[in-house]
Parts: structure tokens; C-alpha cells; sequence
């Protein structure tokens, strides 16, 4: 999720990974491990990140789709319904509506 987020998040500036690590004072190495989830950075280098992209560390984190993915999980278990472990938030979401839109609650 992270690495996704990074890279997104790069590409849309149109940087390469060398150019974001200068940003960041660190290695397009670095960058490349962060992306492919073999590392992460350090705080230090997470919140330079953040304002750089203008977003929150929280965001770069996926901590409130953590949290959303948790809500819905606890969902499933009170309907006795086994939770889909391999499905995104999108995903997930859209399962609700469904769930929603079949019981009526459009």
C-alpha cells in the first residue's frame, strides 16, 4: 500500500526515483525499496515526504483505510460473513453498497 501510494504519487509529479531521492537526500535505491515494499523510510524522511506531496503522513501510511478495512471487517463478522482478506477498500466498499442496495437501503 505504501509503495503504491509512493509511486502513484511520484509519477504524477513526474519524477524518477533518482530525482525523488535527491528531494528526499537519499538514494534512488532507497526509493526503488520503499516502492516494492522491501523497506520504509524514516520518520524523519516520511514527514519531508508528506510535505513534499502535500499530503499526510497518515495518507502516505494508509491508516485511515486501515481503519475503514477494520470497520468493515468487524461488519462481516457481526453478519457471520467470512471477510475477503484479498480485497481492497474500493472494493470492499462497494460490496457494502451492494449489501445495501440488495436489503433495500438505497
Amino acid at each position: 500500500m505504501f509503495g503504491d501510494k509512493l509511486k502513484e504519487l511520484r509519477i504524477n509529479r513526474q519524477l524518477s526515483q533518482d530525482g525523488l531521492g535527491e528531494i528526499l537526500g537519499t538514494s534512488g535505491k532507497n526509493v526503488s525499496s520503499w516502492e516494492r515494499g522491501i523497506a520504509r523510510p524514516d520518520i524523519d524522511t516520511l514527514k519531508v515526504m508528506a510535505e513534499f506531496f502535500n499530503v499526510s503522513s497518515d495518507y502516505l501510511l494508509s491508516i485511515q483505510e486501515k481503519e475503514e478495512i477494520e470497520r468493515i471487517r468487524c461488519l462481516f463478522n457481526e453478519l457471520g460473513l467470512e471477510f475477503p482478506d484479498d480485497m481492497t477498500l474500493e472494493d470492499l466498499q462497494k460490496v457494502l453498497k451492494m449489501m445495501a442496495f440488495m436489503k433495500g437501503d438505497k
